[in-house]
């Protein structure tokens, strides 16, 4: 009897070793799955990384070209003041805007923008 006893213990043993074996099993597929899809989502962040990386770059270049054109016309509006107020100063007048000094020293601004 006691055989039977132990033998119907290590079957009951068994079976729940086996219901175990199952729940694990079952939680390794579920993080397999899990990791599958965070793989994918760190694949995803490392193209957008890339983009985000090459469009920051565009922008710091368009701001630097935006700066430097700024610049250029700071000065540009610096002297056209200037050359007015000497116009001003001078009372020059003419009928032909042209042969003012601001026009002999200035470019044509359609050639330059």
């Amino acid at each position: 009897m006691q055989s039977q006893r132990d033998e119907s213990m290590y079957l009951s043993e068994i079976d729940s070793l086996k219901l175990e074996l199952e729940r694990i099993a079952k939680e390794k597929n579920a993080l397999e799955v899990e990791n599958a899809n965070l793989r994918q989502i760190i694949e995803e962040n490392s193209r957008r990384d890339v983009e985000f990386k090459s469009r920051i770059e565009e922008l710091e270049k368009s701001r630097a070209d935006t700066a430097s054109e700024n610049a250029e016309l700071k000065t540009e509006v610096a002297r056209l003041r200037r050359d007015f107020e000497e116009i001003k100063s001078k009372r020059i007048t003419t009928d032909s805007p042209e042969q003012l000094p601001i026009f002999t020293k200035t470019k044509n601004f359609n050639d330059t923008y």
